[in-house]
């Protein structure tokens, strides 16, 4: 029994090709990500309002009962409700400490090397006299 060069050892062509769509369809879909559940601004302050009501546990009982991450809970108590404000931020103009040492040794660098030559341009001329 040969089906379009397959062995198939037994088994109907049938259910081979039923099994080859279910792997292509299969191979075709795209797995969707764990997103969670998006939560307004209303809900987020029923639940911080839940949270602040019940003090010492009322985070931990906020998430059971709710379901909400205790990680997105922590966030809107350091943000707000409301979240981080969406859109493009400044541009940090200054130089971290990192960039800032490098560039000091780059001039370091710099100011050795124009003595150097500084040295050896008076040898020069000293040399040609």
């Amino acid at each position: 029994m040969f089906s379009h060069s397959l062995v198939t050892f037994g088994t109907t062509p049938s259910i081979l090709i039923a099994l080859e769509k279910d792997i292509l369809l299969n191979k075709s879909r795209r797995k969707k990500g764990d997103t969670g559940k998006r939560y307004s601004v209303a809900e987020r302050k029923k639940i911080l309002a839940f949270a602040a009501k019940r003090g010492r546990g009322g985070i931990t009982a906020a998430c059971r009962t709710f379901g909400v991450s205790y990680i997105a809970l922590r966030r809107w108590m350091k943000y707000g409700p409301e979240g981080l404000p969406r859109g493009r931020g400044t541009a940090r103009t200054g130089l971290d400490g990192r960039k800032l040492r490098r560039a000091k040794t780059a001039l370091l660098n710099l100011k050795s090397l124009k003595r150097q030559l500084g040295q050896l341009q008076k040898t020069l001329k000293q040399l040609t006299k």
